[in-house]
């Protein structure tokens, strides 16, 4: 006869393989539970069919292996995409600046020929000489903000900003091509 004790030790879930009446395996559980009538203890068990369960763990894991699979083609996508990004930010700063010292150059001798001798259609042509470098310019110093943008580095600044002066700066830069039309 079992003890008490021996009872509850024996109340049992087990996972096997079963075998079908035309010799198919599955997986089955067995689930045991001692009962103890008038001072004799017998075992009643359910047999339980488990293969949708078993399916259903192992489709499971499967996606779960997937997902990492793609967690980690993820992972490198990104690393490549950042070293991308930063191979980029960093080639447009160095453009920018070897852009910018022969513009300097430029400007400079804009202003050293400003000092000059010169008929109003020269200082005409000078002025959009300089306002075509001074644009070039600000156009280099913008795609270096991109580059801060992109690095997570830029400063903002206000400005102030006379739309009537970039209006007509416009205008001379484009009236020589308008007038050959």
């Amino acid at each position: 006869l079992l003890q008490p004790q021996d009872v509850a030790a024996a109340q049992r879930l087990v996972e096997m393989i079963g075998i079908r009446r035309d010799g198919r395996e599955f997986p089955m559980e067995i689930a045991m539970t001692p009962l103890t009538i008038e001072g004799i203890t017998i075992f009643s068990a359910f047999i339980r069919d488990i293969t949708g369960r078993k399916e259903a763990e192992q489709a499971l894991k499967n996606y779960a292996q997937q997902l990492e699979q793609i967690n980690h083609q993820l992972d490198g996508a990104l690393r490549e995409a950042k070293a991308a990004t930063e191979a980029k930010s960093l080639f447009l700063a160095s453009m920018s600046h070897e852009i910018r010292t022969p513009m300097n150059g430029i400007m400079g001798m804009e202003s050293l020929l400003e000092e000059t001798d010169l008929d109003a259609e020269q200082r005409t042509y000078l002025g959009a000489i300089g306002q075509s470098a001074r644009t070039l310019l600000a156009l280099i110093d913008e795609i270096l903000d991109f580059s801060k943008i992109e690095a997570g580095r830029l400063v903002l600044a206000s400005a102030p900003f006379a739309l009537e002066d970039c209006v007509q700066s416009a205008v001379e830069l484009l009236a020589p091509a308008a007038h050959e039309k």
